[in-house]
């Protein structure tokens, strides 16, 4: 490990002469920093770093200070301190420190730092590339080895795919959580020899999708490889499926609405039935819930049809349908250009749809249900939005939950899947701190959408208060492997990610799911009717029970 201009070790032993000084210019120098005062913090931060010399956030707080003021080489050492003490992640700080040097014009320590950003598993190798910090960098014979990018000479298909296939396994090897410190399972290990040597006889389309199967073998949900590349079209079909009790239904479609409430018996020749029990060969999962919820969504996409073998070069999909009316029929469905946001989350039924379904876009809200004595928040992703944070509407939730006629709490969190499970701190508390009322009551709505940072929120409820969960199982494992990271195959250019962290709210934790107390199942009936039948459930307990 390269080690840092001063010694840590003997700053450690400096005495704090004034403990409430140090404290009132930490908070003033946080929170300069925060407001983006970078020349005032860095002046306040500096000082604190000569009292108290252990603190890596200060650290960092100080390195990024003096980058946003463009003091380049105090920054470097700041992000060293940071990363010698133990950043929260270390190769942020590395990686910091490396663009501070390239900035300087200091190449060696600039490659240096960045190999050891690598090596602390970080999580963006992709931005190397596009980050003009380091253009200095790009000159020197090493860059394209260290930012991971396609070397300049000619490649043939097979070699192109065979650099990518292994670029992918060095990937996975440096930066999974699980399998950057193991050795890999024999069936992965089985799968990347049977696919390199296979490599000549195989479509784009199937070997992207045998790159997936190598990377559901890591046997978590958010390592992924996404069926879109150079070489495969960025279409899906403009629909989407939702796998209920009764079958797959199509509960989307934007240019043929009268598809609506058909249920799919065939995808091209492929009966629904084979192809559901297959899915968990390539769609990336915790546990199966997580494959009902996301599977269906990765039907859509041509590139994984074109890999399964459903379709040819042929952007049209042959569906066979029941429609509402009983009658089947063969419809071709066109693809359309693949179009952000990333939503495979069920949605609205035009004219029916219940509350829960009608607010997708709004990340938090909630609103009383005096009949019920309670509070409905519903939560639907784990991302502050722009004119209130998480922090800020957790306070006003808090406000709310004083009324003494509020005896029940209900948490909706069927459609999050996701986000930042840093934000929660404020949220928890305040769901706690109405858990310990007397005669209060928590009601936390699960279901297959509930995945990652939303896995984590259920989580620490039902470890710290008595929440009784309804709907169905969650999404994630309880304790899982995870975290949203970029990866792109220098050759084809396809992306994903590789999970880096490990998520679990009271140590080991060997359940696939969390299960509720009340379990409710969704069916196509009861969505296609407008109904709500888990909150529906909610509300007939809490009315025959004292709380209601």
């Amino acid at each position: 490990m390269l080690s840092t201009a001063i010694s840590i070790a003997l700053l450690c032993f400096q005495a704090v002469s004034d403990p409430v000084a140090y404290y009132q210019l930490r908070t003033q120098g946080l929170d300069d920093f925060s407001a983006k005062n970078y020349s005032q913090a860095a002046a306040e931060l500096e000082r604190l770093t000569t009292y108290e010399a252990r603190d890596p956030l200060v650290w960092h707080d100080l390195g990024d200070s003096l980058y946003q003021t463009k003091r380049f080489g105090e920054a470097a050492a700041a992000y060293l301190h940071a990363h010698e003490l133990g950043d929260t992640y270390k190769g942020f700080a590395a990686y910091s420190a490396a663009c501070s040097y390239a900035l300087v014009g200091d190449k060696e320590h600039a490659f240096a730092w960045l190999d050891v950003a690598l090596k602390d598993r970080f999580e963006n190798r992709p931005s190397f590339a596009t980050d003009t910090d380091l253009n200095s960098l790009h000159s020197d014979s090493r860059w394209q080895t260290i930012a991971g990018t396609l070397p300049d000479r000619p490649f043939d298909r097979n070699e192109g795919w065979r650099y990518d296939l292994d670029f992918l396994v060095m990937e996975i090897k440096r930066m999974h959580f699980q399998y950057s410190k193991e050795p890999l399972p024999a069936e992965v290990k089985h799968r990347i020899d049977s696919l390199k040597s296979e490599i000549p006889n195989l479509n784009d389309a199937q070997i992207t999708l045998e790159m997936q199967r190598i990377i559901t073998g890591l046997g978590d949900g958010h390592s992924v490889l996404f069926p879109v590349s150079k070489f495969l079209p960025p279409l899906r079909l403009p629909l989407q499926f939702y796998r209920f009790p009764e079958g797959l239904f199509i509960t989307e479609c934007d240019t043929n609405p009268k598809l609506v409430g058909s249920r799919v018996v065939k995808i091209g020749d492929k009966p629904i039935a084979e192809l559901l029990d297959e899915l968990p060969e390539f769609v990336s999962h915790d546990n199966q819930m997580n494959v009902d919820w996301i599977g269906p969504y990765y039907l859509t996409f041509i590139g994984l049809l074109r890999g399964i073998g459903i379709v040819g070069d042929s952007d049209t999909v042959p569906l066979t349908v029941v429609d509402t009316a009983g009658r089947q029929s063969v419809v071709s469905v066109k693809a359309g250009a693949l179009a952000p946001p990333f939503n495979p989350k069920l949605g609205p039924i035009e004219g029916a749809s219940p509350e829960y379904l009608s607010h997708l876009s709004t990340n938090y809200w909630f609103k009383a249900m005096p009949e019920l004595s309670a509070l409905y928040f519903q939560f639907n992703s784990v991302q502050n939005d722009g004119s209130e944070s998480i922090a800020q509407f957790a306070l006003r939730l808090r406000k709310a939950l004083i009324d003494g006629n509020i005896k029940n709490l209900i948490v909706d969190v069927r459609l999050n899947n996701g986000g930042n499970g840093t934000l929660l701190d404020e949220l928890v508390r305040t769901v706690v701190a109405f858990d310990t009322r007397p005669a209060s009551r928590v009601y936390v709505l699960i279901g297959r959408d509930t995945f990652s940072a939303a896995q984590i929120f259920v989580d620490r409820l039902e470890k710290d208060t008595h929440a009784i969960f309804a709907g169905e199982p969650t999404g994630s494992r309880p304790a899982f492997v995870g975290e949203g990271t970029n990866v792109v195959l220098p050759w084809s250019g396809t992306s994903g990610s590789i999970s880096t962290r490990y998520h679990s709210a009271d140590g080991a934790d060997d359940r696939l799911w969390i299960v509720p107390q009340i379990p409710v199942t969704l069916t196509a009936a009861d969505y296609f009717a407008g109904k709500d039948p888990v909150l529906e459930a909610v509300g007939k307990i809490i009315s025959t029970s004292s709380g209601g």
